[in-house]
């Protein structure tokens, strides 16, 4: 074997995971670092029967090319060790390891990493990497090994780096060593503070370098590759956790047409379709606008013709009702204006909605809580300011529409461009960008108070001094798209890292390849504080290639980019769009009051000594073809809205039944269009069932149940899983219950406080037949829907009870033994499999009373 290929070997094939996970949050702490161990002693933390899934302490990365086995000689009787040996010399980038912590990823600027190993063979090493998106395989990574070197005919100690994109490792430093010792444990310790790093064997033999890599998270390990067979013993690592809390998880290629270039994409409200800008190979000089279904997934979809000379720099944009994109065209004497066309159907007409002689109008974006439109307006010579005009639900313009300026910038400033509202309508994410020389810079804006700028567009800020002006991301780079999370907190954007990209270039040579158009700019995706408080977050992990050009979807789990990754399945170097999860993680103590929010608002409540340990919880949104079937859902409610899928380090998470967690999914008006509202529910995939069927959770919290308002359903978990809101379709519910008197005598009905009030009431099928026996409850709520009671089916004085007779159900309610109160309004809801099916409401009345039934 040459030296090359033992020295690249040596490194790389370690520390490869199931998912890929890249680690973000708003100044994460520092120092405060947290040790793992393992002395290997207990086979089962390393040596699972389900390596992906079990409670190890550990995870195996590609054992298929050997294996992972318990060494039972290492040190004497009950002193143990794991023993992982290779058998794949010719694949750099294969490796026998183990991941430590299951995987977890560490912060990079602070890393003490130790372990004791003995080389039976040619060596053994320690390290870490980032793992791909399959989780099978290496991106890049770095390692401190010894081994046999034969370039040098020698054992060396070396630090190593290499990413797979350039195949190749580059040795950051060496050593030559003595011929170990092959029967003893020799003590390897890597540390890294900032870029530098430090490798010592035995604390004898010490190796520097300074690593060139951008890696920021990464997981660390031990590892076995070209022909190593190595035992380790008594690992140690001491660093931060990655303490960021949403990660990218998931990352689906969403255009595959190879040489075909995809970029600028949109998503439309229900986050069900994505327009984009295409360039077709076959005609490289003309872009045009594609609208392409993701749920479920259909083909591209070319909504305009190259004699609409669609602007390159253009990013399309839905119509409230999804039925027309609006975009930015060439006008053939000179200069811009925005037009709109059909979402699907036939192509065209194409209508012009904004146009002016020697005006370059640029469309940024509609808002989707008010009929906005809004984009640039720059006159010819003149300065690039924002402006809004009224439009209908369709996105023609408004009947008397006028522009609006919400901005009034004077010649000699900074222009603004690529505005994206927020879900309110009232602030605006903007690039501010400078009229000098390419590369320009461009700095990231949020302006403030949109709504009262309308009010009075004499008031729109004239400079950047302005307090309605907040900077969000400013830097020497080119800083573009803009897009505020779904809860307003964060403002997603791309920054070209290399800072090269010239904007004229790219307009001035719209034929040429996408990667030329790039000349050099790298993309990288970062968050920040949309209040510009924090320091701004790299949220994409390292990357060879660029991943930039971002939206976020309208529920605010997933984001739309664009990239030029080489090895996306059609061989072309193009851009192309991918889907990537935007997972919420957090670390919970098991003795804590912890509280995890998506990018959606789901919310999950996990209060204190509600889990057996500590734990790693995560929420994300599946891919709509990763979702169970929805076959098995109970009869009736075969309509999903959403899905959302909970998960644990800890497999299973323990969990008190007395003091459950409590999930909140939050829902836009979109996604349950056309189901009743009051009939939602939380339903949890129960895959452990033969078969596996959907089941409903429980809703017996105080806060449980359907919120119209908030727009939220809420109930508690047994377990973490996989769980989606379902419903019957609007004016389907398989049940109605109906209250009958005495409750229906009065429309204000006024119980006497002491007595007991007989409730009746029946529940039919929507053809009129009486249902005999069903699983129903009744609930009384106070105007603050707190439970005061529960009521269920049973035999006692105080439980549910049929009579088949005369058709009803009924209970009394004896008034005096839940401390009503007089004056307030109570409600009654009966529920159906916990689908609230019927209410009504009484008082109660200390001195007059009109209540029926009997004194108790």
């Amino acid at each position: 074997m040459n030296r090359l290929m033992i020295s690249m070997g040596v490194v790389f094939r370690f520390l490869l995971a199931s998912l890929t996970v890249a680690l973000i949050a708003f100044s994460p702490v520092r120092g405060n670092c947290e040790t793992f161990t393992d002395d290997f002693n207990d086979p089962t933390t390393y040596m699972p029967a389900d390596p992906e899934s079990a409670p190890t302490k550990w995870r195996q990365i590609r054992a298929e090319f050997d294996n992972i086995s318990e060494d039972t000689d290492a040190r004497g009787p009950g002193d143990h060790a794991a023993q992982l040996s290779s058998n794949n010399e010719d694949h750099f980038l294969d490796v026998v390891a183990l991941a430590a912590n299951h995987a977890q990823y560490y912060d990079l600027s602070n890393v003490v990493a130790e372990t004791e190993a003995m080389a039976h063979s040619v060596g053994a090493g320690i390290g870490l990497a980032v793992y791909d998106d399959t989780g099978y395989g290496l991106l890049a990574g770095i390692g401190l090994g010894f081994y046999f070197d034969s370039g040098y005919n020698s054992w060396v100690l070396a630090i190593e780096e290499g990413d797979k994109y350039d195949f190749q490792a580059e040795r950051l430093g060496y050593t030559l060593l003595p011929p170990p010792d092959l029967t003893a444990f020799h003590t390897l310790r890597l540390e890294i503070v900032g870029d530098e790093l430090t490798g010592t064997l035995d604390g004898l033999w010490v190796v520097n370098g300074t690593r060139n890599l951008p890696i920021d998270v990464a997981g660390i390990g031990l590892y076995a590759n070209g022909l190593m067979d190595a035992s380790y013993d008594n690992f140690s690592l001491t660093a931060q956790p990655d303490s960021r809390h949403t990660v990218f998880q998931d990352v689906d290629l969403v255009t595959t047409d190879p040489g075909a270039d995809e970029v600028f994409p949109s998503w439309s409200r229900d986050s069900k379709r994505l327009a984009y800008m295409r360039r077709d190979p076959a005609a490289p000089g003309s872009w045009n606008v594609y609208v392409q279904q993701i749920d479920p997934p259909g083909p591209p979809d070319r909504r305009t013709q190259p004699a609409d000379d669609v602007w390159i720099y253009s990013i399309p944009e839905f119509s409230r009702d999804f039925t027309h994109v609006t975009f930015t065209a060439r006008n053939p004497e000179g200069g811009l204006s925005i037009k709109r066309t059909t979402a699907d159907g036939a192509i065209g007409p194409v209508d012009t909605l904004l146009y002016g002689a020697g005006v370059n109008y640029e469309v940024q974006d509609i808002s989707g809580s008010h009929n906005l439109l809004v984009y640039t307006r720059e006159p010819h010579g003149g300065m690039a300011n924002l402006s809004a005009i009224e439009v209908e639900n369709d996105g023609s313009l408004a009947d008397g529409a006028v522009e609006m300026p919400l901005t009034n910038f004077s010649a000699g400033m900074r222009g603004a461009w690529g505005a994206h509202f927020d879900s309110t309508g009232d602030r605006l994410a903007f690039i501010s960008m400078d009229y000098g020389p390419d590369p320009r810079d461009s700095d990231i804006y949020v302006l403030n108070g949109v709504q009262a700028i309308l009010a009075d567009p004499a008031s729109a800020p004239d400079n950047y001094s302005d307090p309605r002006l907040v900077p969000i991301a400013v830097g020497p780079n080119f800083q573009a798209t803009p897009r505020f999370s779904a809860d307003g907190s964060l403002v997603y954007y791309c920054e070209d890292v290399n800072g090269v990209f010239d904007i004229m270039y790219m307009e001035q040579n719209a034929s040429l390849p996408w990667l030329d158009l790039m000349d050099g700019a790298h993309w990288e995706i970062f968050a920040a504080d949309s209040r510009g408080l924090e320091d701004t977050i790299k949220l994409n992990y390292y990357r060879p290639y660029s991943q930039g050009v971002l939206d976020v979807s309208p529920d605010g789990t997933k984001l739309v980019f664009v990239s030029d990754k080489l090895d996306d399945g059609d061989a072309e170097e193009d851009s192309d769009l991918y889907i990537v999860t935007l997972m919420a993680q957090d670390r919970v103590k098991a003795n804590k009051d912890t509280t995890l929010i998506d990018g959606s608002g789901t919310t999950l409540y996990v209060p204190a000594d509600s889990l057996e340990a500590n734990t790693t919880i995560s929420i994300k949104t599946p891919f709509p073809g990763d979702i169970p079937s929805l076959e098995t859902l109970p009869g009736g409610l075969q309509n999903l809205a959403l899905a959302r899928i909970i998960d644990s380090d800890k497999k299973p998470a323990t969990i008190d039944p007395d003091n459950p967690p409590i999930l909140t999914i939050h829902y836009t008006d979109e996604e349950i269009s056309g189901l009743d509202e009051m009939s939602l529910r939380i339903y949890v995939f129960n895959e452990d069932a033969v078969p596996p069927f959907w089941e409903a959770i429980p809703m017996d919290c105080d806060v449980c149940g359907v919120d119209p308002v908030a727009n939220t359903v809420t109930g508690t978990l047994t377990h973490l899983s996989t769980f989606c809101v379902s419903g019957a379709l609007a004016g389907t519910l398989p049940a109605v219950g109906s209250f009958r008197p005495p409750l229906t005598n009065e429309e204000d009905f006024a119980l006497q406080y002491g007595t007991a009030l007989p409730v009746k009431f029946d529940i039919r099928n929507p053809a009129g037949e009486f249902l005999l026996d069903e699983p129903i409850e009744a609930v009384i709520t106070d105007a603050s829907s707190d439970r005061i009671a529960t009521f269920v089916r049973g035999g006692g004085s105080e439980d549910i009870r049929v009579d088949p007779v005369a058709e009803q159900y009924h209970f009394n309610l004896h008034s005096k033994n839940y401390g009503l109160l007089e004056g307030t309004v109570y409600t009654i809801v009966i529920l159906w499999n916990d689908i609230p099916i019927g209410d009504i409401d009484f008082t109660v009345d200390y001195t007059r009373g009109v209540g029926r039934g009997k004194k108790k």
